[in-house]
């Protein structure tokens, strides 16, 4: 893997699990309850983000059916709203409505957490290779917590990402 290939691999890493995150903290804050038959896999999967466990679920289909919740609840509270709001960016500053904002605001999360599936679209095996990597990363490592300077990554740099990437490489860490 060339240089170039894995600082974008690490962004596209760094930013599913942020936003992977905020999106779940969002839909919280929003209230949004998910309908029908995917709503068990919707709140497990958004659960899962907000403990940066979820990694290891994630394909397209999942990130479609959340952006499908969000754009029929959307829909549901302001016609045509939900379609607009997953489409494209939406000018708030004349809407008054702060659910209508709020909506408007999870939807454009949606969007930013769905980019890095579809910004390289060649690379997206490797991307999913980090990302089930990264999901086997004990979760107070990857928030930078050592335990007292003790870590189960398998070399002594205390950054999960390189190790990750390490993993994913199959080259010894030691030598790096």
């Amino acid at each position: 893997m060339d240089v170039e290939t894995e600082r974008e691999t690490h962004e596209l890493v760094l930013a599913v699990i942020f936003q992977g995150r905020l999106l779940a903290q969002e839909w919280r804050e929003v209230g949004l309850v998910p309908q029908g038959a995917a709503k068990p896999f919707i709140l497990e999967l958004l659960n899962s983000l907000a403990e940066r466990r979820g990694l290891d679920d994630l394909d397209e289909e999942r990130i479609e059916l959340v952006g499908d919740q969000i754009r029929r609840f959307t829909n549901s509270y302001r016609e045509g709203l939900g379609d607009q709001a997953l489409a494209k960016d939406v000018d708030t500053e004349h809407v008054f409505d702060v659910k209508a904002i709020d909506l408007i605001n999870l939807a454009w999360r949606w969007r930013q957490f769905r980019k890095p599936y579809r910004k390289k679209p060649p690379k997206n095996g490797l991307l999913q290779t980090s990302l089930l990597t990264c999901a086997k990363i004990p979760v107070a490592l990857q928030r930078g917590s050592t335990f007292g300077r003790t870590h189960h990554l398998p070399c002594k740099c205390k950054s999960f990402l390189h190790c990750s990437l390490a993993i994913i490489r199959n080259v010894p860490t030691s030598s790096m």
